[in-house]
């Protein structure tokens, strides 16, 4: 019984090996593109903590007490904007009100 269950369950990964194979080629055709992107957001974030650090540091010394809890900030700060992206986007997708 093992055997056949095993034997059915090639056949379900071979249905999703197409999917896998196309994901695959766009992210080797757009390598660049995304790399580039992952580059300038990052340059981006490492700026804005730094900013953040350099005027927060006086005010709230025990919550900025050096550059990488800026940083710290700035993950969060972008987790928390994509999160609230998703979020609403899944909430209009749901409910189509009309103003």
């Amino acid at each position: 019984m093992f055997r056949v269950m095993r034997f059915f369950r090639l056949f379900r990964i071979n249905a999703y090996y197409d999917s896998f194979n196309v994901i695959a080629e766009v992210i080797d055709s757009k390598r660049q593109q995304l790399l580039s992107s992952v580059f300038i957001i990052t340059i981006l974030m490492i700026a804005s903590s730094l900013c953040m650090y350099s005027l927060e540091n006086t005010a709230q010394p025990e919550v900025f007490t050096n550059a990488f809890s800026g940083i710290w900030w700035a993950v969060l700060l972008c987790l928390l904007l994509v999160t609230a992206i998703y979020t609403l986007s899944l909430l209009s997708d749901r409910c189509s009100v009309s103003l």
